[in-house]
């Protein structure tokens, strides 16, 4: 339903003035995305606009159509999260097992709910030992007999192997209870299976875009010169060595099946959530490179093999205006898609489908009819394009869904690891970093201002801490949905990535090989950017880094000992700044805070 907020948008887009940066990195885009675009031209051999737009239009929807296949797994992670409480408390089971026992099996999608996604895993767990026990009735089947010398109609020879070793283990417990543990076991293992499974086909997808773009080898270069300023250099890495373990993996390699198998589901959904946010950014450079193009009407220049433009700032400024309304509605529109398909699949299950995308050309009659004529006369005074509000739409829609369907893909992934761990906070580092240090060489408090915070968490192995952004909402409302006040753990140590005034980022995600180890350790020791070389040694081996720790006197010879320092929490709608002792939140002060 239109109403009077898409003319405000429109107003608010005209009013919109891009800082230099944007207008940079704008031009950069164009410069990087041109030569590409001319690669089309050349191995399509065409000739006109409207055969090029189409073409790129459907590479975009190819790259789209592939990676959309591996698409949301954070109902599988949060049925893994289910699953592994349950069996940390199996309690849980004697005391629902009354309640749950003739409750159906919809197979319905699992959700942050954990309590409602652990008595669809144990309703689950239930339904599938009465399926075992009753198919083993039918065929015959007790434990001890030689598979061998049963037969199930149907199924084929390994998966009978698989399910008669499954009745065994079921039918060999006393109690249901054991039955139901059992099961639930087999099922985590499942999940497990499911969650690496569509991670590795998703990264392989992603790899095939990135190499596609050229895009790795410019990761690395980036990656390598950062070691260089950072007096890390013997820390590098090589772009393919055609070997898939984890001390001999090159950045290309990291992407295959045979590397990726050995990853835990943990490290999977960090490593996939890293590269689609890394894939998000591309795609939304290639949203705006393109739109550009379309708005200064460069298609056929680019055709005629043009590659040098000079477009005048002030154009530049419409043509980011224009993409800045088209973005966020667009957007906006497939985002509300996405999550009415996942609310239809949670109400529904199974009996519930629907493409990732749509039609929204009706969508965009509508609004056209309310400002197209507006639209029209604003953006021509600089650029010289048709400007005709549908045109540009249907054209910008697949370049738009891609960004969109990126970024939702990594939250999807991310937030069900935040809420894991929230729950169950195993990783010894993790949480908001709350000074965050920005390009310019200047602090800014991530929970006092803007919109988004920057959490960081240190994966044992990893070369790199994964940092992400996040909405400061959607933090709010994961931890309202906790239901233990808005208090969340700081990250400790993101000062050790400081370097000469510049922050060592996390450019690729590698495994740390052995050959490094002995480097970093020696790193250790009294020389220069001495916490950095700590805080990688702590990545290394899960110890924690020493400047990190304080002496503490002990209880029985009164001799100090190094313990780390409290974790700091932060209150997110306050600001203000916590440290736990039995369980209760002290304040602390600023200058008390890391």
């Amino acid at each position: 339903m239109l109403d009077k907020t898409i003319v405000q948008r429109f107003n608010s887009a005209k009013n919109f003035i891009p800082p230099a940066y944007s207008i940079s990195n704008l031009r950069e885009g164009l410069n990087f995305y041109i030569p590409i675009i001319q690669a089309f031209i050349k191995k399509y051999e065409i000739t006109d606009t409207a055969e090029l737009k189409d073409t790129l239009e459907i590479f975009v929807d190819e790259i789209f159509d592939t990676c959309s296949k591996y698409s949301y797994v954070d109902s599988s992670i949060y049925e893994l999260q289910a699953i592994n409480s349950i069996l940390r408390d199996i309690g849980f089971i004697t005391q629902n097992y009354p309640l749950l026992k003739d409750k159906p099996n919809t197979h319905t999608v699992y959700t942050s709910n954990l309590e409602r996604s652990k008595k669809l895993a144990l309703i689950n767990a239930i339904d599938e030992v009465s399926i075992i026990e009753a198919t083993a009735e039918k065929i015959g089947f007790t434990p001890g007999m030689n598979p061998k010398d049963i037969d199930i109609e149907g199924v084929s020879p390994e998966d009978a192997k698989l399910f008669l070793s499954l009745a065994s283990k079921i039918l060999s417990k006393k109690t249901i209870n054991d039955k139901i543990i059992e099961m639930l076991k087999n099922q985590k293992k499942g999940c497990e299976d499911r969650i690496k499974e569509s991670q590795i086909s998703f990264l392989e997808a992603l790899h095939r875009y990135f190499r596609g773009f050229g895009l790795l080898e410019s990761y690395l270069a980036k990656y390598q010169n950062e070691c260089i300023s950072s007096g890390t250099s013997s820390l590098k890495y090589d772009f393919s060595t055609l070997q898939f373990d984890k001390d001999s993996v090159g950045l290309d390699d990291a992407f295959c099946e045979d590397y990726l198998k050995s990853l835990n589901a943990e490290e999977l959904c960090f490593l996939s959530a890293f590269w689609c946010n890394r894939f998000a950014k591309e795609a939304t450079r290639m949203d705006k490179a393109f739109s550009a193009i379309n708005s200064l009407d460069l298609w056929q220049d680019i055709i005629d093999g043009k590659t040098q433009f000079s477009p005048s700032e002030s154009s530049l400024v419409s043509a980011l205006q224009k993409y800045t309304f088209l973005s966020d509605l667009l957007g906006e529109s497939f985002l509300l898609h996405q999550k009415y398909v996942f609310t239809k699949e949670v109400e529904q299950g199974s009996n519930f489908s629907d493409s990732l995308s749509r039609d929204y050309t009706s969508f965009y009659r509508q609004v056209n009819k309310q400002i197209g004529e507006a639209y029209a006369s604003y953006f021509s005074k600089e650029l010289h394009s048709d400007n005709n509000f549908l045109m540009d739409s249907i054209f910008s829609a697949p370049f738009t869904n891609l960004r969109t369907f990126a970024y939702y893909k990594k939250d999807t992934t991310l937030v069900p690891i935040v809420k894991g761990l929230l729950a169950n906070p195993h990783l010894k580092n993790w949480g908001i970093i709350r000074n965050e240090f920005l390009d310019n060489g200047v602090f800014v408090d991530s929970v006092a201002q803007g919109p988004k915070v920057l959490l960081g968490f240190d994966v044992e192995g990893f070369n790199r801490p994964f940092r992400f952004h996040m909405k400061k909402d959607d933090l709010m409302d994961i931890l309202k949905c906790q239901g233990n006040g808005y208090t969340f753990p700081e990250y400790q140590g993101s000062q050790d990535f400081i370097v000469n005034n510049r922050l060592l980022k996390s450019s690729i995600i590698m495994p740390i090989p052995k050959r490094h180890r002995p480097i970093i350790r020696e790193g250790t020791k009294n020389g220069p950017n001495k916490d950095l070389w700590e805080h990688l040694y702590f990545l290394t081996n899960g110890k924690f880094p020493p400047h990190l720790m304080q002496e503490t006197p002990s209880t029985s010879n009164g001799k100090p000992i190094l313990s780390r320092q409290p974790v700091i929490y932060t209150d997110l709608r306050t600001g203000k700044r916590y440290t736990k002792k039995q369980n209760n939140y002290v304040e602390v002060g600023e200058d008390n805070v890391r």
